[in-house]
């Protein structure tokens, strides 16, 4: 094993068949060429196995372990330790690094010490690889230990999306890796101990297309997410008012992702038609929605918006206001 790679990837994957290829090849085709390529298969029952094992045939840096399903924490553990790599680079099985993106971020940690985690903005895609628009991160840097900075900690998704960071793999061992009792949100968890180490940066540039559908963790397992996030909050310092509130608990994960699917659908009809995806995209995805509820309100004024856009909409809600100011507002 070359021992003086500068870049270790390290993707975790369970059950992505229909996705790891296009992600493994993203990450062979970088511009920056130094890296090792560490693939954890945590027990796929379907055929992710056979496929990473047939591009390991194609490039020495890819080296694959299979672990017994013991999740995506363990996994990323046992990638960092058996890393040889300065920088440890995420990547997860459904997603598409851009050629660019390692050169730019090993650039970037190079040229400043005192960082110790970079990511970058995305370009997002749904399951059938439409593009749904690019999204540019909320800046970080200079984002400083100590700050108070809890809710931006705990929605991740608005600064620094887990399959784009790069970080100093010392300071990762030193702080103690990911930790299992945040499984299923290790990634705010670890953000927010790795930031007192050193500062966090998020680069402008779109660098990897970020896929989103329903199946994705942020969807399945929102109900246990929402639970830990308020758990870690208070551990973070937080108010105790971030707590559960009351009747949280009433809905498991799988209620909580069949709930979610028609504001999923009616959320990215509309960031796509905001962020350039297309009219076509949107109207494709809201038509998913109106197929399984046809009489909610909300999916056609969704509609509304991407047709003739917010102030259209906004102005029937003030005519409604104004004419019938008793009657209910709920959507």
């Amino acid at each position: 094993m070359n021992q003086n790679y500068k870049v270790s990837v390290v993707l975790p994957v369970f059950n992505a068949e229909n996705f790891i290829a296009k992600s493994v090849r993203s990450i062979l085709n970088q511009t920056f060429t130094n890296f090792e390529f560490l693939i954890i298969d945590d027990g796929s029952t379907d055929r992710t196995f056979d496929i990473i094992r047939s591009l390991e045939n194609e490039d020495s840096r890819i080296r694959i372990f299979r672990t017994s399903n013991r999740g995506i924490v363990d996994a990323l553990n046992f990638g960092i330790l058996h890393s040889s790599g300065k920088y440890i680079a995420r990547m997860d099985a459904d997603d598409i690094a851009l050629p660019q993106r390692f050169e730019k971020q090993v650039d970037f940690l190079d040229k400043n010490s005192n960082y110790v985690i970079v990511g970058n903005s995305i370009g997002a895609i749904d399951q059938r690889g439409r593009f749904l628009g690019n999204f540019i991160t909320g800046q970080l840097g200079p984002f400083s230990p100590g700050e108070d900075e809890v809710s931006r900690i705990l929605n991740v998704g608005a600064f620094l999306l887990h399959p784009t960071v790069m970080y100093r793999k010392d300071v990762a061992l030193r702080i103690g890796g990911y930790r299992k009792e945040y499984e299923w949100i290790e990634d705010a968890d670890f953000y927010n101990r790795i930031i007192k180490e050193g500062f966090a940066y998020c680069l402008p540039e779109v660098l990897l297309h970020y896929r989103v559908h329903l199946k994705s963790v942020t969807r399945t397992k929102s109900h246990t997410q929402q639970i830990l996030k308020h758990k870690l909050a208070v551990e973070m310092g937080g108010s105790k008012s971030l707590l559960l509130s009351e009747g949280i608990e009433k809905f498991s994960d799988t209620e909580a992702s069949q709930e979610y699917q028609l504001n999923f659908l009616r959320q990215w009809s509309y960031l796509s038609n905001r962020h350039g995806g297309g009219k076509l995209t949107s109207l494709s995805l809201l038509l998913e929605a109106l197929a399984i509820a046809p009489f909610s309100k909300k999916n056609w004024i969704t509609l509304l918006l991407i047709l003739f856009g917010d102030n259209f909409v906004a102005l029937l809600v003030l005519i409604r206001k104004k004419l019938f100011p008793n009657l209910a507002t709920g959507v």
